[in-house]
């Protein structure tokens, strides 16, 4: 396949590819619909879970493999071409909640003053987590459904859809028994660890401090493995080897116009995720804020990028002068007049987030830095999912697209600190107790 964009002839190799939309099974498609509680219940509690990340400095990620026949899955798949198929993987993050997220009587957010619990990673490192406001994970899952709505709305998503979401109090019978599922049901020892110290923390911190603690959850879409976390996007690994070529002194490691000239590649990965957060922002009004490696998944085959963690996100302010800029360049005959019209939009979006004498914002000059090479890379993925995608849907597609509400997670988040009913209690503590143990007692 070519596609011409005026002397520019891109014959990349690219699959044909379509966007799938992850939905709750009603009546339509199963005998025994669930709510979106009763889904994440029912997944979790017959699947292996497994740890994915703990490298965040709030939460732990682990993702959930379902051990049934595909079809009892409550969750299923469709996608623009109106095929459908089973879920059978979930990703759920796991973190700890306060009403404040610093010391009390402490009016600076610094990281050293903040509240923080002891962990241990996977690499058996010493470290801690901090406590996220709890007001602050509710506005994550709020920005996370609006953006997941406006990106299939447009058909051009590029976020994991939210699939159920929830805080708990210590009093919480949901809590307790999502807590035997997460023990029960870990996959290794690794998970195993990082879910014990998250869970015992939550057990024994009451009365640490001078502020509520709650136990959060967030089940989401999976991003599956063709989507690769690659380290060269924003701290290239081929730095090393352009630094010794004579006259590339002073090359700064996060340049991204001197560093993509070197790598065919790497230019490639740099507008994938461009494109996409540029689509982001016009789609849906929101940056996602924090570039770091491991939020940026990208699949080199398709020519995507799916965008993840929106803990740092924010609404970009006068949004519609990037979409006025937007429709300029598609209908622009020129490629200097449109490369400018570019730069103001990864502008904007830049600078939603960081202030240029930022110390950490020279990591993410990447964003805006574009030549006319790159300008051509990004009109050219932006003309495949036209063709592939948001030109292209069938019946069965429209027919779910037009009553999606009623397959998706409201995203009503509430403190849950229901307990026990006496029955109910009963119920728990007979099935934690092992069956080798039961048989003793007769």
């Amino acid at each position: 396949m070519c596609i011409f964009t005026n002397k520019i002839i891109y014959t990349e190799c690219i699959m044909e590819y379509f966007n799938q939309y992850i939905f709750i099974k009603t009546n339509n498609e199963t005998n025994k619909p669930r709510t979106a509680l009763h889904s994440f219940q029912y997944f979790i509690q017959n699947s292996r879970i497994e740890l994915i990340s703990d490298s965040s400095a709030f939460g732990i990620v682990f993702k959930c493999m379902f051990q049934k026949k595909e079809n009892k899955s409550p969750y299923f798949y469709i996608n623009s071409q109106g095929e459908l198929s089973n879920v059978k993987t979930i990703a759920i993050k796991l973190l700890l909640l306060c009403d404040y997220n610093y010391t009390i009587n402490n009016d600076e957010p610094e990281q050293n003053t903040r509240l923080s619990w002891d962990y241990i990673d996977k690499t058996n490192k010493k470290g801690i987590k901090l406590y996220e406001k709890r007001d602050a994970f509710m506005n994550e899952i709020q920005m996370l459904l609006d953006v997941s709505e406006k990106g299939i709305y447009a058909l051009n998503r590029n976020t994991p859809i939210s699939l159920y979401s929830r805080i708990y109090s210590h009093t919480s019978a949901q809590y307790k028994l999502l807590e035997y599922i997460l023990h029960r049901n870990c996959a290794d020892k690794i998970s195993r660890n990082s879910i014990s110290q998250i869970t015992s923390t939550f057990r024994n911190v009451q009365q640490k401090y001078n502020t509520n603690i709650y136990f959060g959850v967030a089940a989401m879409e999976y991003i599956e493995s063709d989507y690769i976390v690659y380290c060269d996007i924003i701290k290239p690994i081929i730095f090393d080897e352009i630094k010794v070529i004579p006259g590339n002194e002073n090359i700064h490691k996060y340049d991204s116009i001197n560093l993509s000239k070197y790598s065919k590649r790497l230019r490639w990965m740099y507008n994938t995720t461009r494109y996409e957060l540029l689509r982001l922002a016009i789609d849906t009004g929101y940056s996602q804020g924090d570039y770091h490696t491991e939020n940026l998944l990208v699949n080199e085959k398709k020519r995507l990028t799916m965008i993840i963690d929106f803990g740092k996100g924010k609404e970009i302010i006068d949004n519609r002068d990037n979409i006025d800029l937007w429709m300029k360049i598609k209908k622009s005959n020129s490629d200097e007049e449109s490369l400018q019209y570019l730069r103001d939009i990864l502008l904007n979006i830049f600078e939603t987030t960081f202030v240029e004498n930022e110390k950490n914002s020279a990591e993410y000059k990447w964003l805006k830095n574009i030549d006319m090479e790159d300008y051509r890379i990004i009109l050219f993925i932006h003309q495949l999912r036209e063709l592939y995608t948001e030109k292209k849907t069938t019946k069965v597609f429209d027919m779910y697209f037009e009553s999606r509400s009623e397959y998706v997670f409201n995203g009503y988040i509430y403190i849950d600190d229901k307990p026990f009913t006496q029955v109910e209690k009963y119920r728990y503590y007979f099935c934690k107790i092992p069956m080798r143990m039961l048989m003793r007692l007769f």
